[in-house]
């Protein structure tokens, strides 16, 4: 088994029907704020891969991945670090409360105070 058929069967099979699941609570905070998490993730676990590869902590047989890297990242392990982001924040919407902030913009206030910032409140009680 190649890394891209492990890819696409062990986690971007998973990736599909999880993101079918929860497609009624995606919002837009979640499209806004999933790009800035796997790109959190990839730049910090792209350097990470190449030192333990370059230690050889673990490596990839040629026969089982593309060919291209970035540094000695397989393409393959980087469409990883994207899948399983895109995955666990998936599994976040699934497990949060119908409605909750994170997955739909920020929750209304219910009662919202006439001067929030606190200017123009010195001395009043």
């Amino acid at each position: 088994m190649t890394y891209a058929q492990f890819l696409l069967t062990f986690v971007l099979v998973p990736v599909g029907v999880l993101a079918f699941a929860v497609r009624r609570r995606v919002g837009r905070w979640w499209l806004r704020g999933l790009p800035i998490v796997i790109f959190l993730a990839v730049t910090y676990t792209g350097p990470w891969d190449h030192f333990i590869i370059s230690e050889g902590v673990w490596g990839y047989p040629p026969g089982r991945i593309w060919g291209p890297t970035i540094g000695l990242v397989p393409l393959e392990e980087y469409g990883f670090f994207v899948l399983q982001t895109t995955f666990t924040s998936l599994l976040l919407l699934l497990f949060l409360p119908a409605g909750h902030a994170t997955a739909q913009g920020p929750a209304p206030q219910s009662h919202p105070s006439p001067n929030a910032s606190g200017v123009g409140n010195r001395g009043q009680k």
